[in-house]
């Protein structure tokens, strides 16, 4: 090996070279990383203006939401306002006495419904800014994103979507669907409590958990699917079906799919799929000894009617009607539901045309898939089986499907869009910008026109504050529709209570603590209620007052013996009921 020296003139030349090759290494170095820091910073700051522009789109519409009578009955009827009456009650009465008596509805809707609505209803009740309408469309900003992140968890734990701004994408176009929702008045049960909406947007949240143990098993993973299989199926019955039924159908291609190496054989697939049930099972037994325990209890009344035995009778005595049934309620939901159909159809296969475009084998296992075959089972095998089960029931009536049970089609139409989101990474962020700012532009033109209100009260209810407000009303009875309202929207603290057409009690999202003497009733909302029936305990009426299409009987002032034997006998009635359903303890017994 030869040594070269440098000596004089060239080694001078040498370490003027090198240091000007270093000096240059250095600069450009340095000229990429601030590149990159300010392409960086610019892409963040455009992901933020994307991200708030989504979210004041969505709270601008919700904002519209009491100036549309469409949107407004849903928002703030009687089921919508169960909780709103359930918070009243425990702020009066106390915890525990404020539970007493209640007649619930079949799903419990603990969480996230109660506990979150609770948590909120008390911030807006302290803030004291129209506390009732504060904490509904507190409660619908909270559960959509609730869901939002629950999707972001499934597809973080599948590894789909793994780049910086995948979380920014999923709420921009979230919020995005959530305004449109909102302003085509479709699938509001997103936005409420107690109306299955929690179970929607906690399902990708137990998903998620239980791939989360599957990948990577352990004992406090296997807790956490546990837990939030108990959790779900307690809140929500309707849970066990709409959880369980993808699942089974995403371990059939977790077993069968072709494995990634010769390690990953059959049957250890299908014990490893076996095992990873196990806690599911667990969860799920026990949420059902404790339905069964609450449905026992003598405080609160739940009216469990979704196993009454009538399926098998109804087959054997129509089995044709009940086939006709069932086609015509699908028939009806896939109408209703046609353009998330076709969303969801069209985005998984486009998924399809990327997926070969990747070179991925047919038969490989992937993440998208698995999140693919969840969605399909969400959005046809679940709805399948629970108009069939429905039918078989009588719970849904033959061609009315309620959208609330199916609200697995237009989230899984959420879904495959956030895919598609995800999948284009190469998506240009000015078009996707240009989505946005043009999406809030039009929301910004919409709210324009409606205005915005915080405080709903319909025409009806405004014209009974103004009554009751010369006449001295404190206390009235309504139907179940309209209760509720006057109850959580009245600004004179109107007090109604909920009878049937015949002024029989309504056994039914309301408490027998209503029903007790003290303030005669003053007033009558003739609307679901018999005026006959009426006359038939208060007589003559001191006079009828019309309130748009609403009339209002209005109680002689000299009836208030009338109005306390009337609620005496109701009473009687209600021990009667307690009696026949074994109800009845022995202090209610003695009084």
């Amino acid at each position: 090996m030869r040594r070269i020296i440098l000596t004089g003139k060239g080694r001078s030349t040498f370490f003027y070279k090198r240091r000007f090759e270093l000096r240059s290494g250095i600069g450009e170095r340095t000229f990429l990383f601030v590149k990159d820091l300010s392409q960086n910073v610019r892409e963040r700051s455009v992901s933020v203006v994307r991200f708030l522009l989504s979210l004041l789109s969505f709270l601008f519409l919700l904002g519209t939401v009491g100036g549309r009578s469409e949107t407004a009955e849903v928002f703030y009827n009687s089921d919508s306002l169960f909780f709103s009456s359930v918070y009243s009650e425990l702020e009066s009465r106390g915890f525990w006495s404020g539970l007493q008596d209640w007649t619930w509805t079949p799903a419990p809707y603990l969480f996230p419904d109660l506990v979150l609505y609770l948590f909120l209803r008390t911030l807006s009740s302290w803030a004291g800014f129209f506390p009732v309408q504060s904490a509904q469309l507190a409660y619908a900003v909270c559960q959509w994103a609730f869901l939002l992140f629950g999707w972001r968890l499934l597809f973080s734990v599948l590894s789909i979507g793994g780049s910086p701004r995948s979380t920014e994408k999923i709420l921009s176009f979230g919020f995005l669907f959530a305004a449109f929702l909102l302003l085509s008045g479709r699938e509001l049960f997103f936005f409420l409590p107690a109306f299955h909406g929690g179970i929607w947007s906690f399902l990708p949240w137990a998903w998620g958990i239980f791939f989360w143990n599957r990948n990577s098993p352990s004992l406090a993973r296997s807790f956490s699917v546990l837990l939030s299989c108990f959790s779900g199926a307690v809140s929500d019955p309707l849970f066990v079906p709409t959880y369980f039924l993808p699942l089974i159908a995403e371990n059939l291609y977790f077993i069968y799919g072709i494995p990634r190496d010769k390690n990953d054989s059959f049957p250890g697939k299908a014990a490893r799929a076996i095992v990873s049930q196990i806690p599911v099972g667990v969860g799920l037994a026990l949420s059902w000894f404790t339905l069964k325990a609450l449905e026992k209890n003598k405080s609160i009344f739940f009216p469990f009617h979704y196993f009454s035995g009538k399926a098998q009778a109804r087959l054997l005595q129509d089995p044709v009607g009940l086939v006709r049934g069932i086609v015509d309620t699908f028939l009806v939901l896939f109408e209703r539901e046609l353009p998330f159909f076709v969303l969801i159809f069209a985005g998984l296969a486009f998924a399809s045309v990327l997926r070969r475009k990747k070179g991925i084998a047919v038969g490989t296992r992937d993440p998208e898939i698995s999140v693919s075959v969840l969605l399909l089972g969400s959005c046809i095998l679940v709805p399948l089986c629970l108009i069939v089960w429905g039918c078989a029931q009588g719970l849904i009536q033959p061609g009315e499907p309620v959208d609330r049970y199916f609200g697995g089609i237009s989230s899984s139409c959420l879904a495959v869009s956030l895919l598609g989101i995800l999948s284009l990474r190469k998506i240009s962020s000015a078009i996707f910008s240009l989505i946005v700012l043009s999406s809030f532009c039009f929301c910004t033109n919409i709210v324009f026109s409606r205005g915005i209100s915080f405080e709903y009260r319909p025409e009806w209810l405004v014209c009974l504050d103004e009554i009751s407000a010369q006449e001295g009303w404190k206390r009235g009875i309504a139907g179940f529709w309209r209760s509720a309202q006057i109850r959580n929207l009245s600004r004179e603290k109107l007090v109604s209570d909920p009878y049937e057409s015949d002024l029989t009690v309504t056994v039914w999202q309301s408490t027998f603590r209503w029903y007790e003497t003290g303030i005669p009733y003053s007033f009558v909302l003739l609307d679901g209620i018999g005026e006959d029936s009426v006359r038939d305990h208060f007589g003559k009426p001191e006079r009828i007052f019309e309130c748009g299409k609403h009339r209002i009987f209005g109680i002689d002032k000299n009836a208030g013996s009338a109005s306390q034997k009337f609620l005496k006998r109701k009473q009687s009635e209600i021990l009667l009921w307690k009696e026949f359903t074994g109800r009845a303890n022995e202090s209610s017994k003695r009084n």
